[in-house]
This record gives C-alpha cells, sequence and structure tokens, in this order.
C-alpha cells in the first residue's frame, strides 16, 4: 500500500496491522526483533547543496543522507538530457566533486538520488567571463 497527499503540507496517515516491511533501505534493530526504519515517524532526508554558483566548470556536490545510502548523482542540460553520471556510497556524509568544463555554457540541473528521497539543484555553467552576473 501507498499514500500520498497531492497537496503540499498535508499529513497522510494510514494504520495497519500485521505489515512485513522488505526494503533495501536500511533499518535499526531494537531489542524484540523489530525493525525501525524511521525514527519519531520521521524518514530520514537527504539533503545537498552545489557550489560554487555559477561556476568555470568544477562543483562540489555535498550532500548527507541515511547510513549505507547509495547516491547516484545525475546532471541534465537545458534540454532534459543527462550529460553526466556518477554513483556513490556514502556513510551519512559525503561531498563529491563534478567537473562540467567540458559541457556548452548554460543552466544545468544536477539530481541526487538516495532512492527513498531526491533532490534537484539548478547551476549555471559560465566558463566565458561575460556570462558571470
Amino acid at each position: 500500500m501507498f499514500a500520498e497527499s497531492i497537496n503540499a503540507g498535508v499529513t497522510t496517515t494510514a494504520t495497519l496491522d500485521n505489515v512485513s516491511i522488505i526494503s533495501a533501505t536500511p533499518s535499526l534493530s531494537v531489542p524484540g526483533g523489530q525493525a525501525v526504519t524511521s525514527l519519531n515517524g520521521q524518514m530520514p532526508e537527504l539533503s545537498a547543496d552545489v557550489y560554487p554558483n555559477p561556476t568555470e566548470g568544477r562543483v562540489t556536490v555535498a550532500f548527507s543522507t541515511i547510513p549505507e545510502a547509495r547516491i547516484t548523482i545525475r546532471v541534465f542540460n537545458s534540454l532534459g538530457e543527462q550529460v553526466l553520471q556518477k554513483q556513490v556510497i556514502t556513510i551519512t556524509e559525503a561531498t563529491e566533486q563534478l567537473d562540467l568544463s567540458e559541457l556548452a555554457d548554460g543552466v544545468y540541473t544536477i539530481r541526487v538520488d538516495a532512492g527513498i528521497s531526491v533532490v534537484t539543484k539548478r547551476i549555471v555553467l559560465a566558463k566565458a567571463s561575460g556570462l558571470r552576473p
């Protein structure tokens, strides 16, 4: 079962009995053999930052997430075409360097995907000095 509200800021609650959860998401073990996949009802959130912005080619993607998450970083051009992909396995926090210097100047979307959570950031690639603000 999956329940999600289409309205921002609205909480959807479901009460279920006799449930088994099988997931690639790491979980915590507690006495009694129960698995904990959230703390106080909250799933760990993926957070990410991309800098510098604008950039002349090299950018740092800094992110934090749940332990041992497989992170996929994808870069898309303004046409929505994927121009770069990198996979990382993180402990809890990590930084990855991306080299965009071979790409044309313009606006790019960087998508950081941890499977259960996705963060999207936009970045301006401006190698020619006339494009920098």
